[in-house]
């Protein structure tokens, strides 16, 4: 039988609604009763992440304190976050909690890792200025021996901006063009392979680029297939 899977969302709504979507549309389900039970948080209330990185917003942890141990109490037997920048905190609710919670950024990185086959490979990431701030992806690229590639600061601010109007549901079409953007940009400072290292990124669909691209939404949702089928 399935595990119960928890879904801390809402950070943002949409990306959060595309994760559930691509969960129902990979489960290997040929009926209603074949799909993962979940339990859904999702609550936009969550401080802004990047604001309080920043310096300039209040902490977003005792929210997800909350949401977490919610989760748990609810009979979630693991939980998933969709939401990248949030992961400062990841240590801080796996010690809240007792069951499994598994993280974007180590799944994503893992992933990356056995593309490149252990080879020191240079990957690009982008994604919040939290995110770039906090160094989330900079340590893990790292610790899986490989060499992170972050975009230049102007290329930065263009890439939160496009993240910023995605969550505020602005046409998608000019989103694509500026992330293929910043991707060839990564490429041509060595990138061997992209980070979409917010989950919003990956809602802006068909990227027409020349590298490898990571889309850690998708993989946090094959992840968490993974942990639910396990035996």
């Amino acid at each position: 039988m399935p595990k119960k899977a928890g879904i801390l969302g809402g950070m943002g709504p949409e990306a959060t609604a595309e994760f559930y979507r691509q969960l129902v549309q990979l489960s290997p389900a040929d009926s209603d009763q074949d799909h993962l039970p979940v339990i859904m948080l999702s609550d936009p209330r969550v401080p802004d992440r990047t604001e309080y990185i920043l310096g300039s917003g209040e902490s977003f942890l005792p929210r997800l304190l909350e949401l977490a141990t919610a989760l748990e109490r609810f009979g979630a037997d693991f939980i998933v976050m969709p939401c990248n920048t949030a992961h400062l905190f990841w240590q801080e609710l796996v010690d809240a909690v007792e069951i499994p919670f598994l993280n974007i950024v180590e799944e994503t990185v893992g992933e990356i890792e056995k593309a490149f086959r252990n080879e020191p490979a240079r990957v690009g990431v982008l994604a919040t200025e939290g995110t770039i701030k906090s160094s989330l992806y900079q340590t893990a690229i790292t610790n899986h021996g490989l060499v992170p590639l972050i975009p230049s600061e102007k290329t930065q601010h263009r890439v939160h901006r496009v993240i910023k109007r995605i969550k505020a549901k602005h046409e998608k079409e000019a989103s694509k063009k500026e992330i293929e953007s910043a991707v060839q940009s990564l490429q041509s400072s060595g990138a061997e392979g992209v980070i979409l290292g917010c989950t919003e990124l990956g809602l802006v669909k068909d990227l027409e680029v020349t590298v490898p691209v990571f889309d850690s939404l998708k993989i946090l949702v094959k992840a968490t297939l993974r942990e639910a089928l396990a035996p």
